[in-house]
């Protein structure tokens, strides 16, 4: 690919005791080792931002992959999330108990959610969209409806869609949908928590797909998609998780920020967060891996950093 012309130079190397960390003007997916692609929540979308790393790595999975096909993605992410979020409640009587309780906890808290985000003519749209006789609701008051409506929706196991509608309507809300099962929930309906890292590998490639958004969604990503308190706790949690994957291997990751976060921060103010991150990781955890970390930059849209900057301050 066309380089941009720098004064300084196009990769600069950093120690942290046995840490070795470059930050490289390059492309991502030419370096070795594993590519780390931040995405949503959901860890896939039906309709991802034709220009996201997550698109390009879909697309490039399904060409090197031996199945050759989108399907064999699905299935390898299946397999990495499977019982890591969504861990199925022992059948013994104190965990069915002790499930309920959660369940209850979280009926409230999506209760509160509906009480304080939609009026009374928006709950007679939720219920419209849902398929719910609103006039059929007992009660005489807004709070009673709402109420009917959950509980209308949880006899029917439709809570899962009243949350899918919920994330559409108001992608600001903090929504929930672990009420879930593994077994009746669609892999693209569930919600996983920020820095959660999957593994995935294709004939010459390995990834690692971490949640890191509300959304990925083209035309639907609100502006507080991400903040500087969600990125600085989703990459703590990657670097944990990517130890405990990677071992000895390189680790490539694009400027965590950059993209659909809609952090206004400066690529040098995200690169020296994105650098801290990983320093702090390495002072708790130690070696994240024996091989090189490299922070990729896009030279056209990162050209304004100083590496000669950023090795003076770092080293």
């Amino acid at each position: 690919m066309s380089m941009v012309k720098h004064e300084t130079p196009q990769e600069v190397t950093i120690q942290y005791g046995a840490t070795t960390l470059s930050i490289v003007f390059d492309d991502l997916f030419v370096q070795r080792g594993y590519k780390a692609i931040p995405i949503s929540r959901h860890l896939f979308e039906t309709e991802v931002v034709p220009m996201s790393l997550f698109h390009q790595t879909l697309k490039e999975f399904s060409h090197e992959s031996e199945a050759g096909n989108y399907d064999a993605f699905i299935e390898q992410l299946s397999k990495g999330v499977d019982g890591k979020v969504f861990d199925r409640a022992s059948s013994t009587i104190d965990d069915t108990e002790k499930a309920r309780g959660q369940d209850k906890t979280q009926i409230i808290h999506l209760y509160d959610n509906i009480k304080e985000s939609f009026d009374l003519n928006e709950l007679r749209d939720l219920c419209f969209r849902l398929n719910v006789n609103y006039e059929s609701l007992s009660g005489d008051n807004f709070d009673e409806k709402i109420r009917q409506m959950i509980f209308y929706l949880q006899r029917r196991n439709q809570i899962s869609d009243l949350v899918q509608l919920g994330l559409e309507l108001r992608p600001n809300v903090e929504w929930i949908n672990s009420l879930n099962r593994p077994e009746d929930t669609p892999l693209i309906d569930r919600l996983y928590p920020l820095g959660t890292t999957i593994p995935i590998a294709s004939k010459h490639n390995k990834y690692l797909l971490f949640a890191l958004t509300w959304t990925e969604l083209q035309g639907k990503i609100p502006d507080d998609n991400c903040n500087v308190t969600l990125l600085w706790q989703t990459l703590e949690k990657f670097w944990r998780e990517a130890r405990k994957i990677v071992l000895g291997e390189d680790i490539n990751i694009p400027l965590v920020g950059s993209g659909v976060t809609g952090i206004n921060l400066s690529p040098l103010h995200l690169l020296n967060l994105n650098v801290l991150a990983l320093h702090n990781a390495t002072n708790e955890v130690g070696k994240i891996t024996s091989g090189k970390i490299r922070i990729i930059l896009y030279p056209p849209a990162h050209s304004s950093i100083n590496l000669t900057l950023i090795k003076q301050m770092w080293s």
